[in-house]
Parts: C-alpha cells; sequence; structure tokens
C-alpha cells in the first residue's frame, strides 16, 4: 500500500502473507497481476460518485482524465462502465 502526491510518496508499507503455507510476507515492492478484477471496484467507484453528485454518467471521459487523447466520438464514463 503506498500512498502519496504526484511523484512524492509519503506512506508505504505492505501487510499479509504473499504464501500462507510458507509463511513468506508481502514486501513493499510487490507487484499484483491484477488483471481485470479491478474493473467491478472501479465501477462501484463511480457509482458512488454518481450518486452523490459528483460525477455524471454522460460526463466524458476527458472531463477526469485530460489526458487522453483526442477522439471522433465522445467517450462517457457510462461507456467505461458498460465496457
Amino acid at each position: 500500500m503506498a500512498f502519496g502526491k504526484g511523484d512524492s510518496i509519503f506512506f508505504k508499507k505492505a501487510y499479509g502473507l504473499a504464501n500462507l503455507e510458507t509463511g513468506k510476507k508481502f514486501t513493499k515492492n510487490r507487484m499484483f497481476e491484477i488483471a481485470s478484477a479491478s474493473k467491478q471496484f472501479t465501477c462501484f467507484a463511480m457509482m458512488l460518485l454518481e450518486e452523490e453528485g459528483k460525477t455524471d454518467w454522460n460526463d466524458e471521459v476527458r472531463k477526469y482524465i485530460s489526458e487522453l487523447p483526442y477522439c471522433k466520438d465522445t467517450i462517457r464514463l457510462l461507456h467505461c462502465a458498460q465496457h
């Protein structure tokens, strides 16, 4: 787990076991291959933000991620959630 702002990390710590059988602990530099497992959590977070009125499903994605290149078709948050 790491928290920071920009390029600056102000908290970095590992918790738990990497291997239950051997008791090997996680390290701070351990990388995880989470693949598609994070999609549900991201979409749920988007639902909470929408419910609080902080976002709208019809908002253009570039409103929140301005670095994305221009696309001929408008990509909305709803499109990302349905992907």
